[in-house]
This record gives structure tokens, C-alpha cells and sequence, in this order.
């Protein structure tokens, strides 16, 4: 082989590597267009709703909107034990959110951690279904339906 063909190989090699593990805005990505209703729950075991938003290669939280928080590119992995995805929301005047999470099939769950302008952390679950899907609590109500 020659010098010219190994280094072409190498460059197509390292290109398709590096692409490979991030799904986030291409095509056939398997959350965008998602949305999921979900609870967050703090370290008081206080729980707010809110809606976690995929499109376009972006991840928004709705309930963060209020404080600022702005829509950021997610980054998203195909797992054996479902899609793994992780984002970093920031706000002018609140700091940073790191978001992470898994969804199985339609339902997600994960951790957000907020760092304030102080350097200050606080963290927080979530869980919910994709929207327009019923939620667990409700199928078991209802019998399974």
C-alpha cells in the first residue's frame, strides 16, 4: 500500500470513529422530536413538573425557561440498555444545568445538576414518559389500559 493511500485510510478511519458514538442533530437520531413529561425531584423530595424537549439537535427543559435557561445541543449514545444522552443547559444570571439520562423506549429517567454563579450544587432526579403516552401510575390504574 501506498504512503498516500495508508494516510488516506488513516484520516477515514479516525473521521468515522469520532462520529460514530454522538447522535445529537443527525440524522436518524432517536430522541429528536421526542418530548417527555417528567417529574423533577429535589433533595427535599419536593416534585415539579416539567417537559424535557429533543428537536433539532437540541435539548430544552420547559420549566427552566422562567430562569433564564436556554435551549443547548445534546449529545446522545445508543446503549444496550437504551439511549444515553447528556446536556448542558446555562442561564446569564442562574449558572449551569448539567442534564443526564437514559431513556428506555418511552419512558426516561436521569439526574440534572445546577451549579449557580457561587460555584454552589444542587441536584436533582427526574422520571416521566414520553409525552402523550400514559403514565405508569395511570396504566396501573386503569387495569393495564
Amino acid at each position: 500500500m501506498t504512503r498516500a493511500r495508508m494516510l488516506i485510510a488513516a484520516i477515514a478511519i479516525t473521521t468515522l470513529a469520532s462520529a460514530a458514538p454522538t447522535l445529537a442533530g443527525k440524522a436518524g437520531d432517536p430522541l429528536d422530536g421526542k418530548t417527555f413529561d417528567v417529574r423533577l425531584v429535589m433533595g427535599d423530595n419536593k416534585t415539579d413538573p416539567d417537559q424535557l424537549i429533543f428537536t433539532s439537535g437540541t435539548f430544552e427543559s420547559t420549566a427552566c425557561r422562567a430562569h433564564q435557561f436556554t435551549a443547548a445541543e445534546y449529545r446522545a449514545t445508543k446503549e444496550k440498555d437504551g439511549i444515553r444522552f447528556e446536556a448542558t443547559t446555562s442561564s446569564p444570571s442562574e449558572g449551569t444545568i448539567l442534564w443526564s439520562g437514559i431513556v428506555h423506549g418511552k419512558h426516561v429517567e436521569g439526574t440534572m445538576t445546577m451549579t449557580n454563579p457561587k460555584g454552589e450544587i444542587r441536584s436533582a432526579t427526574f422520571h416521566g414518559e414520553q409525552a402523550g403516552e400514559p403514565s405508569h401510575a395511570m396504566k396501573h390504574a386503569s387495569g393495564g389500559r
